[in-house]
């Protein structure tokens, strides 16, 4: 007899239902994010080869003097659609774990299931994604600092902490119930693992 505090069973069609939402969702998202890292790229690269293409600041163009501005407008556009990059990868793992569910209530080894380990433990799309978001990050700091001797040095700066950061938050969301500093740990314990055997390996 079931209590009335259990909840019933979901059923074979609810499942499906549930499962098919999942699925959408999940690979819309990733669209989405695909073609952000796509487009944003090739966007930025091209307006910042133009602008300082030699018809832009020669003999003096009045409208070089512009390149602040734009470089502002650029940095806060890329911080715009990095942020929602995070969202969307936010909620990509949250509709992963749901679908894993699906999945084992299912019987079925499916999209979720089966989502392929990164390639060392560190190449995967968030990683990816970090590396193209902060370097264009990056490039329109250098666009809006041009007249500073030190805006190579800010850039990438800009650079390492844009892509910390959003590494730190991947392997926060990635595993959730653990601290960062455990995280943090945990890398490091592999670290010294891998540099004691190729010591050993070294002294052999």
């Amino acid at each position: 007899m079931m209590s009335n505090n259990q909840e019933p069973e979901p059923t074979e069609e609810e499942l499906n239902t549930a499962y098919t939402e999942v699925c959408r969702s999940y690979q819309g998202i990733d669209d989405f994010r695909a073609k952000c890292l796509g487009f944003l790229p090739l966007v930025s690269g091209t307006g910042i080869f133009l602008l300082f293409s030699d018809t832009f600041i020669k003999n003096g163009n009045p409208a070089s003097k512009y390149l602040p501005f734009l470089g502002i407008f650029g940095i806060f556009v890329t911080l715009g659609l990095l942020f929602y990059e995070m969202r969307g990868f936010q909620r990509c793992i949250r509709l992963i774990t749901v679908g894993q569910e699906l999945e084992t209530k299912m019987h079925i080894k499916g999209l979720f299931l089966l989502q392929p380990h990164s390639v060392g433990r560190f190449i995967n799309e968030p990683i990816a994604a970090g590396i193209i978001y902060s370097t264009v990050l990056a490039s329109w700091v250098y666009v809006a600092l041009i007249s500073s001797s030190w805006a190579v040095w800010i850039a990438v700066a800009i650079f390492l902490i844009s892509f910390l950061s959003v590494w730190c938050f991947y392997l926060t969301q990635r595993e959730p119930k653990k601290a960062l500093t455990a995280i943090w740990k945990e890398n490091l314990h592999r670290l010294n693992s891998w540099l004691h055997s190729k010591n050993k390996q070294h002294k052999k």
